[in-house]
């Protein structure tokens, strides 16, 4: 048997997607070599397509759709159960959307989202998807909930640099001194220190700045005014550093 378009279009119209190497099913070597011309004459001329099925590539009729409850048992057939119920994402996860896989779209996106689309229908603009087991692989969509951006989300701690970051925002907006008067205050008593005339020193600092001498000793200290350390995969060992220090 050679395959010509027309055995193919009927092959897949039958049977649905199929990997290449099952059209070759029964075939000898020389009649698996018209699998590939055949294809791609149906490839330009727009009738077939290949798909990812369970991360296996399949070729389909152009118009083949994959339902929603086959995505979602593709994406279940990718995770992993729990004892406690939750349906753990084994590829991708994104620290700030949760886990990532190619649903409906040619490129990653959120699996939270997709889901509850899936599942509930559009999502608005400013809809967030979140777990309420707080497990951040887990694409259970009975232990997801709708919340809304920007909403604050009670019970979740803040990421350090996170903190950071709105401590500073806080200082820059209603702080008595800016960022680089701190860095100043901070030398000044680091010498002051060396010297064991730390308070003296705070004290006409205070004046200066029109500050209490008690917060000039915790700038001094690097307790108040801290400064943003730069994002990086060694940033929490030199935090450590310094406190260390």
């Amino acid at each position: 048997m050679i395959h010509t378009p027309e055995t193919i279009l009927a092959r897949l119209s039958h049977y649905g997607p199929t990997r290449h190497a099952h059209l070759g099913t029964g075939m000898t070597e020389a009649e698996r070599r018209s699998i590939t011309p055949a294809l791609e004459t149906l490839v330009a001329q727009g009738k077939v397509k290949r798909v990812a099925i369970n991360r296996i590539h399949h070729w389909a009729l152009a118009d083949w759709r994959r339902t929603d409850d086959e995505l979602l048992q593709e994406l279940a057939n990718r995770s992993r159960k729990t004892v406690d119920g939750c349906l753990l994402w084994t590829e991708s996860v994104r620290a700030d959307c949760g886990p990532m896989g190619i649903v409906h779209k040619a490129f990653s996106e959120p699996l939270w989202r997709a889901i509850w689309v899936m599942k509930r229908g559009p999502l608005g603009i400013n809809d967030v998807v979140r777990t309420t087991c707080g497990n951040a692989a887990c694409i259970e969509y009975k232990h997801m909930t709708l919340a809304v951006r920007g909403n604050a989300i009670k019970g979740v701690k803040k990421a350090p640099l996170h903190a950071q970051r709105i401590r500073v925002a806080a200082q820059a907006a209603h702080g008595k001194i800016t960022m680089e008067q701190a860095k100043e205050i901070r030398a000044a008593m680091e010498l002051a220190r060396k010297d064991r005339a730390a308070m003296k020193q705070a004290k006409v600092l205070a004046e200066r700045f029109g500050l209490k001498p008690r917060c000039v000793m915790r700038i001094g200290q690097g307790k108040g005014w801290q400064e943003v350390a730069p994002a990086g995969m060694f940033s929490g060992l030199i935090q450590q550093e310094r406190k260390a220090a």
